[in-house]
């Protein structure tokens, strides 16, 4: 018979103990944020609107389980490899949100979120960027 091993549960920087099959949310993107930005650049960006329209844009086509995921991801829409891994490559490219009421916007709904393809757009301008939908046709009897 095997001895038996205790596993040390990983401990948060909060001082409580993480689940055994991975961190808490925060201590995720906090470690995501690093992984990605470095230290000091990934606490710093992590408060701001650009990094949640880059966090919010990327789990809209990469997560299957995403609520939205049959508009995005399903639809092939992806983000390229660049802004996969790389905040700073997008905020380069897009720079910071011009105001408050500007939101992330494809330029062209049938391609993805990569360089060329993305501005800060207004709710007007959003809403005159929208696919064309469906209508569904009633038959008479």
């Amino acid at each position: 018979m095997a001895p038996s091993v205790t596993r040390r549960q990983p401990e948060c920087h909060s001082g409580r103990k993480h689940k055994a099959k991975g961190l808490c949310q925060d201590c995720y993107f906090a470690a995501y944020r690093a992984a990605h930005l470095g230290e000091k650049a990934a606490h710093n960006a992590a408060r701001t609107p650009e990094f949640r329209a880059w966090m919010h844009a990327r789990t809209r086509t990469t997560n299957p389980n995403y609520v939205g995921w049959r508009y995005y991801g399903e639809r092939g829409i992806r983000m390229c490899q660049l802004w996969l891994s790389s905040f700073q490559a997008f905020l380069d490219e897009l720079g910071p949100k011009p105001g408050p009421e500007y939101s992330l916007d494809r330029i062209d709904n049938e391609r993805g979120y990569e360089p060329g393809n993305c501005r800060w757009a207004t709710p007007m301008q959003q809403a005159a960027n929208r696919r064309p939908r469906s209508t569904a046709v009633s038959v008479a009897a």
